[in-house]
């Protein structure tokens, strides 16, 4: 699967450069580095760091003001909600957490920010400052903002602000209810600042349209509807969240999707914490003596979510769906492929999938092609969940706005750019039954850690930036820290249909040329391993570890360059590095293997960064246009399989390098139907050896997680791989 936390992550790292070699950063000082800095990719937003101690960030859609503080070479921006933002200062430029950066210069600028407008949003027997010390102090200015009311993370329109008003921010507090301001950027409203409300939360009146107050230019919104407040509810979970490219069961591609959907769905069988194939809808199944079929026996307690039966025909709908050309799932053939039928299903072929049979209500027969060990383990992948025929089809293409799933949380609550809000389920059928009330998911908001540090989420993961701290045995955040390997690569991928990478010594030149040692100790500080392999270790039942990688060797590197066809670097094509960003700065560790690989070898790569759903789109095509490109792949199923065949097998899908070796092939195509486990493990670490061999990639290194959680959060697990978990954990305050 691919995961969406590419490599730009490392971005937040904020480390010297890889390739840089002296003394160490200038100390800085306020004065020093006071003055303004100019985005360099958007002219029309700055920084004005003043020699006081505050700052003006003018960015698309508002500005926002706050202090800040620098310290050796790490700025950081405080602002008025106790969140912060941290860059590096390099002589005259800044680098953000987001890779942007930042040059110093003078701007003519747009907006008087001395101005404070001690006037508060709604009349002042209302609101009044918070009983406690503040966390901070400070003026919210926004071009367009809209006005909420209610406890928790629960919010009813009350009015909305003129454009250009400034709101003065007094305090915060844990508990309570608030005036919640957002503003709208790039058609995304995003928290900006809360206020405390002087009532209990019983006592806050729904806010006719006649009585709200215009002196500070707050205006009505059209025909408010008042709503009933719901009941507090204690079993909350708060967690930062990512965007996802779908929630469609059969489209999914990605780790973001996936961790949503599982969680709202489920299908036949599903992966325990230790990651065995276990019943899940189906309470038992039948396997014939040939090992091609497998009769299912449903659950007869099984409902969707709004309290709706399940049956065998959602499973036949479900897979027959997944493999209509016209759903357009890039996943269908890898995952359902082996059903017979399948393949003609998603060549227009034929109406049905031919292997899918409904014996009666409860009872799902498959057929597949041949024996295949690790067809079971095929079906936890989302592709198979049981679907509501209704739901989809009366929903269109916006059906998962509102899906009708079976899992042990349902969807509350989607805004865009916001939150996403999972519900229990309370018809959900198997142990443990979920015993969180809700699973609220914060997709815009600031820096996470520091949300976690001010008790607004209640697990994150530790950044590089804090990964120090958070690993200092004297740190009390140490005591709450979780390392967990995952089964997943990172890589840098060569199309091998494209010069110069269609000569198999360049490809294994660049291996060799790349110190990847180095990459990890500087840039991700140890923490992760060096991918010498391309599955990574903790894969059950398989050991790769006497694999021989190709090691960091420049002399045979370039040995072998003048030995390729080309002879010499200055016979290769112009080369570019496909990664997935914004448009703004590059990750260090981009920039470090272009730079390496300059330095090294004499070769200078472009470098062309791509939104991630249109990196999805493009590396999907049967001719991906590609020519070298940064990626990770966690596994969907525990088994070898899902990384060589699914990667590497020439008529494969999710080979994107357009590989291809008649001997991988046969031996990855014996491994499918090898009943014997070590003899399968066995032909799959011969196939490995050839593909590293190969060199369609440069494995990086295997990913790990580093989290923090709170001690009141029990049960919370950070599987290796994305399986449904959110049931097992609760909360004790």
């Amino acid at each position: 699967m691919l995961k969406k936390c590419t490599l730009l992550a490392v971005a937040l790292a904020m480390v010297s450069g890889l390739l840089s070699c002296g003394p160490g950063p200038e100390r800085r000082t306020r004065a020093s580095i006071s003055g303004t800095y100019v985005n360099r990719d958007n002219p029309d937003e700055y920084l004005e760091l003043r020699g006081d101690g505050t700052f003006y960030l003018k960015e698309i859609g508002g500005g926002s003001v706050g202090g800040w503080d620098i310290k050796g070479n790490v700025l950081t921006l405080s602002f008025p909600l106790g969140h912060a933002a941290r860059g590096k200062v390099e002589g005259d430029t800044i680098v953000d957490e987001e890779g942007k950066i930042w040059k110093s210069q003078e701007v003519v600028k747009e907006v008087p920010v001395e101005k404070v407008v001690k006037e508060t949003v709604v009349e002042k027997e209302v609101i009044k400052p918070a009983p406690i010390p503040p966390v901070a102090d400070g003026v919210v200015m926004v071009d367009k903002l809209n006005v909420r009311t209610g406890p928790d993370t629960s919010f009813e329109p009350v009015g909305r602000l003129a454009q250009g008003t400034e709101i003065e921010i007094t305090g915060r507090t844990e508990k309570g209810d608030w005036l919640q301001i957002l503003y709208e950027r790039e058609k995304r409203w995003v928290a900006a600042a809360y206020v405390e409300l002087n009532l209990a939360p019983e006592e806050i009146p729904v806010i006719p349209e006649r009585e709200l107050p215009t002196k500070a230019g707050l205006t009505p919104l059209p025909k408010p509807t008042p709503t009933p407040r719901p009941a507090r509810r204690q079993a909350i979970l708060n967690l930062p969240g990512g965007e996802p490219p779908t929630l469609d069961p059969s489209l999914s591609q990605d780790t973001t999707s996936t961790r949503y959907i599982v969680e709202i769905f489920s299908g036949l069988v599903t992966l325990d914490q230790e990651l065995n194939v276990v019943p899940d809808i189906a309470e038992s199944w039948d396997v014939s003596e040939e090992g091609t079929v497998y009769t299912f026996h449903l659950r007869e307690d099984v409902q969707f979510h709004d309290g709706k039966p399940v049956t065998a025909d959602n499973f036949k709908y479900a897979i027959e769906r997944a493999c209509d050309p016209e759903t357009g799932s890039v996943v269908a053939d890898t995952y359902l492929g082996d059903i017979v039928g399948a393949k003609a299903k998603l060549r227009g072929q034929a109406d049905e999938v031919k292997g899918v049979e409904v014996l009666d209500d409860h009872t799902l027969r498959i057929t597949i092609d041949a024996p295949k060990p690790h067809f079971l383990a095929k079906l936890t992948h989302s592709i198979a969940f049981a679907l509501d025929q209704e739901n989809v089809e009366r929903g269109g293409r916006t059906w998962t706005d509102h899906p009708n799933g079976t899992g042990p949380f349902r969807l509350a609550e989607y805004r865009l750019g916001e939150r996403i809000v999972l519900e229990r389920n309370p018809h959900y059928y198997r142990e443990p039954k979920p015993q969180l009330e809700r699973v609220v998911f914060i997709l815009a908001g600031g820096s996470a850690m520091t949300m976690y540090e001010n008790g607004e989420l209640d697990a994150v993961p530790v950044g590089l930036t804090d990964i120090g701290r958070a690993a200092d045995p004297a740190n009390p955040l140490n005591k709450e820290l979780t390392i967990a390997p995952t089964l997943a690569t990172f890589y840098v991928g060569f199309n091998v249909t494209q010069p110069p990478f269609d000569d198999v010594r360049v490809r294994q030149a660049f291996n060799h040329a790349l110190d990847r040692q180095r990459i990890v100790d500087v840039i991700y500080k140890k923490t992760v391993s060096v991918a010498w392999t391309i599955v990574p270790p903790g894969m059950p039942g398989y050991d790769n570890s006497g694999l021989e990688p190709l090691e960091f060797d420049l002399d045979k590197a370039k040995e072998l360059i003048a030995e390729s066809k080309y002879g010499h670097v200055s016979n290769f094509p112009e080369i570019t590095l496909y990664t997935t960003g914004a448009g703004g700065a590059t990750s260090r560790v981009i920039e470090a293997i272009v730079g390496m690989y300059e330095q090294n070898l004499g070769i200078r790569i472009g470098i062309e960064q791509t939104d991630w759903a249109t990196f999805l789109l493009k590396i999907s095509r049967p001719e991906n246009p590609y020519q070298m490109y940064s990626l990770g792949w966690i596994t969907d199923y525990p088994d070898p399989q899902s990384f060589l065949d699914v990667l590497f097998h020439s008529e494969s899908l999710d080979n994107h390098m357009g590989y291809s070796n008649p001997e991988v092939d046969r031996l990855l195509e014996e491994a499918r139907t090898e009943q014997d486990h070590d003899k399968r493990m066995a032909l799959y670490r011969q196939a490995e050896q050839m593909i590293l061999n190969d060199a369609a990639w440069v494995p990086l290194y295997y990913d790990v997680k580093y989290w923090l959680t709170k001690p009141y959060v029990k049960g919370m697990t950070y599987p290796p791989m994305i399986i449904p978990h959110l049931q097992y954990v609760s909360i004790s305050k």
